[in-house]
């Protein structure tokens, strides 16, 4: 039986999906959720903790991704 290349293509789409669903999804809704209310009632100061919100969770990710990797 042999498995097609695309098949790890695949896994790996859905292990990024799970990982983003998991992880990424309350921070994104979070933001969401402020920066809608910002808009409703015209609050440029909650669109800005929406977007430092949403830059935060971004820069927490991608710090915690460098960390991750090996050194040398």
């Amino acid at each position: 039986m042999s498995r097609s290349p695309s098949s790890g293509v695949g896994f790996g789409l859905m292990a990024v999906v799970a990982i983003v669903t998991c992880c990424a999804l309350p921070v994104l809704i979070s933001a969401g959720v402020l920066a809608t209310i910002g808009g409703v009632v015209r609050n440029p100061l909650i669109i800005v903790a929406a977007t430092l919100v949403l830059g935060g969770a971004v820069a927490y990710a991608l710090r915690r991704r460098s960390c991750d990797r090996p050194q040398g």
